[in-house]
Parts: structure tokens; C-alpha cells; sequence
């Protein structure tokens, strides 16, 4: 019954269910867990804090996710996922483990001893009802022969259990709660630490955390890390990633879809501070844009990306080989790239009956603001110099009211990138579609104010560096119809699940000068407008 595999977590509970543990139950007063309460009585070494909300109106939401046949497709992933952990028990959650189940908290160790198959988890439940806990907790009594021992450590009481095969757990009741974990010692640590001893909350950066809290609507599930670099390992010593300190992660599950978000806390509050962007390059994209990736002040990131590297190894070598590689171009990095590139940019997709990309109804729109035109026109120029040595691309330059064109065409004349300065700060590359297609395009039914623009941008932080965003129903039904059919090999279950995201938005900002935050949002069909 208890095999490797299962004896985290669900092994654990059961094994000790296979003791008697359930009687026990009857003698506390539980109460609700929190993330802070949680932190508050792990030990100082947990590396990871892993908080999930067991209220049921908190996952309520998921029921109304997804179309129909997305529906049917994570019920029967749910399924598989209770038979595998599960395969003997009959447990109905809403039913059995809800009414008295309130916030599960489960913390990692590091492992002290490398061979060891046993995990280093503790896990803290709370327990509004005690009393039905113990009946579900009676009920799923074990016939298997399990010796249980009860010791007692500093006042409290740990029960201990063990199975012929060698099977162990550990679970005492402490504060109102009950821990539970394959490693008796970690039982004892926490129990040092509810009684004076540091604890996860303790750590600076948790603690930040902890009071700054996710800004989200009533969080599903939230992990800690206490030192991020610690749990990243060497493989990512000197990625750039180690300048985070702590870090949280958190997901809610909100009325237009998947709510992500993390916020991260760094020393070094200097390193990729920006400005707020404004975004209004969006309003000059049409609402048709399948995709967007905006942003600004790229002089700046690549200026600060510099200075990291200076103590950054792994860095270093990275700019060196770009370095090398635009060398071969006769471009300087710093002064013919990056250097113009001082204001917001917009760089997108968007369908177009013109395309000049063969059976893809699609082009790409660039958008650049610089203070800086005499450096980017140098650089264009260098550019053009290299297509000028291809055999195979043609350069003409033409007039479209008072701005100058120039175009690469292909043996047959097709388009394949133009660019031209609108204004005298503002750039427009096209790529795959005449320049004349996006210009007719600027300002129309804009994107930024669109429906489905809109809707995903209010539920993102107003403040931010500026967006990624993804029309999946309009990529959907692109791919479905291109003759590549590229979709065709994907499984039903797949399908389903793409089929019912609506759009994906990301920003990034940062609401304090050490404090980082990224938010991922997915707006999800609804079962209940499928219905209507």
C-alpha cells in the first residue's frame, strides 16, 4: 500500500490513519491556517513554503472555466490524479475533507543526507472541526499491521508509526494544528520553534513578503522561497537571477480567468529600474493584433545589463559573444544598437490578405520612438549596406506623403521588410506586407481600446513596464484555417484546453524600488456563456 512514490504527502497521512492516529483528533481545538501563522512555526531552514487555501468558494471558480469539452478534460485528469494517489479510497473532497479541513501548509528541507529516498516535506494542516476530522480520519482505518509508537518532546506528544516494510511517519498536534511528516526530526524542529527557536518567518526577506502580501483576490495557492538563489543551486550561479533574494509566487482564480503573480525582492534595487510606460504605441495597432510585445527605454535595460555583467561571469560571456557576433556585421552593440533606443517600442503580429509570407496571412509591425533619428537612420543605412552585398534582395526607395520608404523585395518583388520615419521621432518597420498596409492601419479601431485588449489590460497593474499580449482565439482560428494545419497532430485533449483560453496578457513593474513584480493573466472561456 505504501510505496516510495506515495509516501510524500498522501502516504504519509495514510500511513498514519493505518495507526490510529484518527482518535486523536478528538483532543484539540483546531483553528484556521494561515500563510503567516504557517511561517510563523516552520523552521528557519525550510527553504520553501508551499500555502494552499482549502475554502472551498476560493476554487469555486474553476467550475465555470474552460468550454465544455475542456470541462470534461480536467475532470478526467482530476480523476486520474485521485487513482493514482488514492487507488483504494472512496473520498469525496466537497463532502468528506471540506468541512473540517481549513489552509494546508507543506515546507522543504534541504536534504542532509543525499542517498536518502525519504523527503525532507513537513506538512501542516489546520482543523476547524475536529471532530469530523476524526471520524473521515476512522473511516479510512487500515487493516495493514503498523507498529505505532507515542513519545514525548518538550511537552508534546508525537505519534509515531511504522509499517513491516519500513514505512514511516511522524504527526503531532501543536498551536491547533497537525504536522505530519516522514521525519520525525523535522516534528522536533518545529516544535523548537513554535517555542522560541527562528523560525521561516523570521528571514528578512519572508517577513517583507508576508506583509507586503500578493496583489491578488483571494490567492488559491502561494509558494515562499527563503533564499532563492540557495534554491535555484549552482546550475544558475552568475544567471542574473541570483541578485533575487526571496521571492513568492502566488495564482487566484478570478471571474475572467487564471490570475499569476510574483514578486520578488533584490539588494540591488538599481538593476532593471525603469519608468513607467505609457503604452500609447498600442493605440496605433489595429484591434485585429494577434500579438504585441511592448516596452521601452531598451538603451537603459541594455545599460544596466552592462554594468551586471561586470560582476556577473556567466553574463559577461554572454554580451561577449553578442558583442563578437555583431562585430561580424560592422555593428557596435552599444552605439549603432541600443543607443537610439531611448523610447517605447511596439513590436506585433497582425493578419493581413497581403502577406508576401507564403499560405500566412500574417505581416509584422515594428513601432520605435527615439529622441536619437540621425543614429537610427546610421544604423539603417549600415543595414542596408549588408542586404546590398545579397544577390537575392532588392532595395527601392519611394514616397508615401511626406515620408521616405525604402523597401527589401525578393526576386518576384515581394515585400520582405520596409521602414520609414512617420514622424521625426518615430519609426515603422514592416515586415512580410507592403509599408502602405500598416500606415492605412494607424489609429482605427485600436488595439489599446479594443474589447478584448481592454478587458485583459484592467485586470493587470495600471502601472507597469508594458505588456505581452496574445490572442488565442484569433491564433486558434488562424491555425485551423492556413493550409499548414499545424494543429492537426495535437490530441483532442490539447485542443480543448488552448481552445478555451481567450487571451493572455503579461506585465512586469515595480511597485518599490527592491521589490519586483510580474503578473500573468489567462482570460478563460466561461461554461456559463457557453450556455447562453
Amino acid at each position: 500500500m505504501f510505496n516510495k512514490k506515495r509516501i510524500t504527502l498522501v502516504g504519509i497521512i495514510l500511513l498514519l490513519i493505518a495507526g490510529g492516529i484518527y482518535g486523536y483528533f478528538r483532543l484539540i481545538v483546531g483553528k484556521r491556517l494561515t500563510p503567516q501563522a504557517s511561517a510563523k512555526i516552520l523552521p528557519e531552514s525550510a527553504s520553501t513554503m508551499l500555502f494552499m487555501e482549502t475554502d472551498p468558494e476560493v476554487w469555486s471558480e474553476l467550475e465555470q472555466y474552460g468550454t465544455t469539452e475542456a470541462q470534461a478534460v480536467w475532470q478526467s485528469s482530476l480523476q486520474e490524479l485521485e487513482q493514482e494517489f488514492l487507488p483504494d479510497a472512496n473520498i469525496d473532497y466537497e463532502e468528506d475533507v471540506a468541512p473540517w479541513l481549513s489552509g494546508i501548509a507543506i515546507a522543504n528541507f534541504p536534504s542532509i543526507n543525499p542517498f536518502s529516498q525519504e523527503e525532507n516535506v513537513l506538512l501542516i494542516a489546520g482543523i476547524t472541526n475536529s471532530l469530523k476530522a476524526g471520524n473521515f480520519l476512522r473511516s479510512l482505518e487500515s487493516n495493514e499491521e503498523t507498529e505505532v509508537r507515542q513519545r514525548q518532546y518538550k511537552g508534546v506528544t508525537i505519534t509515531e508509526v511504522k509499517t513491516a516494510q519500513g514505512d514511516r511517519a511522524s504527526a503531532a498536534m501543536l498551536q491547533g494544528y497537525v504536522l505530519f511528516s516522514q521525519q520525525g526530526n523535522l516534528i522536533e524542529q518545529t516544535i523548537d520553534t513554535a517555542q522560541g527557536d527562528p523560525a521561516f518567518a523570521s528571514d528578512e526577506g519572508v517577513q517583507k513578503l508576508l506583509s507586503q502580501g500578493l496583489n491578488l483576490e483571494n490567492p488559491a495557492a502561494q509558494v515562499y522561497f527563503r533564499n532563492y538563489t540557495q534554491w535555484l543551486g549552482n546550475n544558475f550561479s552568475g544567471s542574473g537571477l541570483d541578485i533575487i533574494e526571496s521571492a513568492v509566487m502566488g495564482v487566484s482564480f478570478e471571474a475572467e480567468g487564471l490570475h499569476l503573480q510574483t514578486l520578488a525582492l533584490s539588494a540591488e534595487t538599481n538593476f532593471l529600474s525603469l519608468s513607467p510606460n505609457d503604452s500609447q504605441l498600442l493605440s496605433e495597432f489595429p484591434d485585429s493584433t494577434l500579438a504585441v510585445i511592448n516596452g521601452h527605454q531598451l538603451d537603459q535595460v541594455w545599460s544596466q545589463v552592462v554594468r551586471q555583467s561586470e560582476d556577473n561571469p556567466v553574463l559577461g560571456i554572454g554580451l561577449s559573444v553578442m558583442r563578437r557576433w555583431a562585430k561580424s556585421w560592422d555593428l557596435d552593440l552599444d552605439q549603432d544598437v541600443f543607443s537610439w533606443l531611448d523610447g517605447e517600442y511596439a513590436i506585433a503580429l497582425f493578419p493581413t490578405e497581403e502577406s508576401s509570407l507564403p499560405n500566412l496571412p500574417l505581416a509584422g509591425g515594428i513601432l520605435i520612438q527615439s529622441s536619437q533619428r540621425e543614429v537610427g537612420e546610421q544604423t539603417l543605412a549600415k543595414l542596408g549596406k549588408i542586404a546590398a552585398k545579397n544577390p537575392f534582395l532588392d532595395q527601392e526607395t519611394e514616397t508615401l506623403g511626406n515620408t521616405t520608404i525604402t523597401t527589401w523585395e525578393d526576386p518576384s518583388q515581394q515585400p520582405l521588410l520596409s521602414y520609414g520615419w512617420l514622424q521625426d521621432e518615430r519609426l515603422m518597420v514592416t515586415v512580410g506586407t507592403p509599408f502602405r498596409i500598416f500606415a492605412q492601419q494607424q489609429g482605427e479601431r485600436a488595439l489599446k481600446n479594443s474589447r478584448q485588449f481592454s478587458a485583459i489590460a484592467q485586470q493587470l497593474p495600471e502601472t507597469n513596464f508594458g505588456y505581452i499580449y496574445l490572442d488565442m482565439q484569433q491564433g486558434m482560428t488562424l491555425l485551423e484555417t492556413i493550409p499548414q494545419q499545424p494543429l492537426k497532430n495535437l490530441s483532442p485533449e490539447a485542443k480543448a484546453t488552448l481552445n478555451s483560453i481567450r487571451q493572455i496578457a503579461l506585465t512586469a513593474s515595480q511597485p518599490k524600488p527592491s521589490l519586483r513584480q510580474i503578473d500573468l493573466f489567462l482570460s478563460l472561456e466561461s461554461t456559463a456563456t457557453e450556455r447562453k
